[in-house]
């Protein structure tokens, strides 16, 4: 069902998008929805079925901003490194506005709408990214003998990495140096490229 856009409606996905990016979706209440939104549990149950409708949308709104500004990177006339540095930027970034407890929230959830998206977007994003890594070892831009699902499933592996590197105690939350030895790692791999 569609729904209508409101100043209450816009006063809750508001509210339940501070709330969530903070504690997660599982701790928040409508109650405390509607305390931050300023607005009656009445006015909440006239626009949503509960807080999971709500958390819903926002999912919808952060994939599509995602991929909004993936295909922004990938129509610019720009080398397929700077293009690839340019996406795991954006990724992580769009990460970082969120705690760890949100993220979990989405990627395990229960909630039979997000659950079903997430795994629709997941089988999208690899789609996409096998199709933009196969034109790229077309067109010499990248090793032509490392298989395209080994490239696929190390790059889906980045937030994970970039997170157990913030934590460390090398990096102290320095995360432009976390992300350039990462993109270094992935890009240039690990071996001197210098002859002896």
């Amino acid at each position: 069902m569609k729904r209508q856009k409101t100043k209450s409606t816009d006063k809750i996905i508001e509210a339940s998008r501070k709330l969530f990016y903070k504690n997660g979706i599982s701790p928040v209440t409508v109650k405390k929805i509607c305390a931050l939104a300023g607005i009656s549990k009445m006015t909440f149950y006239r626009h949503f079925r509960d807080k999971d409708a709500v958390a819903f949308i926002i999912v919808k709104e952060i994939y599509k901003e995602a991929w909004e500004k993936f295909y922004v990177i990938f129509n610019k006339n720009i080398t397929f490194e700077r293009k690839l540095k340019e996406v795991l930027e954006m990724k992580i970034d769009l990460v970082l506005n969120f705690s760890a407890e949100f993220l979990n929230d989405i990627m395990t959830s229960k909630i039979p709408e997000i659950e079903k998206f997430i795994i629709r977007q997941t089988n999208q994003s690899l789609k996409k990214t096998k199709e933009i890594f196969e034109n790229a070892k077309e067109n010499g831009e990248i090793r032509k003998d490392v298989p395209i699902e080994t490239m696929v499933v190390i790059l889906n592996s980045m937030r994970e990495v970039f997170f157990k590197l913030n934590n460390s105690e090398y990096y102290k939350d320095n995360n432009s140096e976390i992300f350039n030895d990462m993109f270094k790692v992935l890009y240039l791999g690990i071996l001197s490229r210098e002859k002896k």
